[in-house]
């Protein structure tokens, strides 16, 4: 099995859609599911289905995971710039 997760290339954040970027972002700076839905106009089974999405995506399991993941692309692509 690991050797089939390293042979198959994780999502980047940046090649989310722009309403999955927008969940991720809000999921980062630590908003529920529910304040998520009311700041972006959406539904709560909406956001659980964009969540759910990118968490596949992404390959991770744990808000901790997606935290970890978004910083270390926001460091690379600010190394980059």
């Amino acid at each position: 099995a690991d050797a089939e997760s390293n042979v198959r290339e994780r999502t980047t954040v940046g090649s989310l859609t722009t309403k999955e970027q927008e969940v991720l972002r809000y999921l980062v700076l630590g908003h529920t599911n529910a304040e998520i839905a009311g700041l972006c106009g959406v539904s709560l089974r909406t956001v659980e289905a964009r969540r759910a999405r990118v968490l596949q995506k992404l390959g991770v399991r744990t808000r901790a995971e997606l935290v970890r993941i978004a910083q270390h692309q926001r460091d690379t692509n600010i190394e980059r710039a």
